[in-house]
């Protein structure tokens, strides 16, 4: 089983995903999300990410 992150992305730029996420809530703050909308989109994002078996 080929893991995407660890096998693919991090050998060619180590810690992209992070990078890419931080950004992300970055543009969504400056957009007039609140903080608590992204903690919550977080958590929700890493309960389904354990479940379908891809975090």
């Amino acid at each position: 089983m080929v893991k995407l992150q660890t096998d693919v992305i991090d050998k060619l730029m180590p810690a992209f995903l992070p990078l890419v996420y931080t950004l992300t809530m970055f543009w969504l703050v400056r957009r007039g999300w609140s903080p608590l909308r992204l903690i919550a989109v977080t958590v929700v994002l890493g309960i389904v990410g354990k479940f379908c078996h891809f975090l």
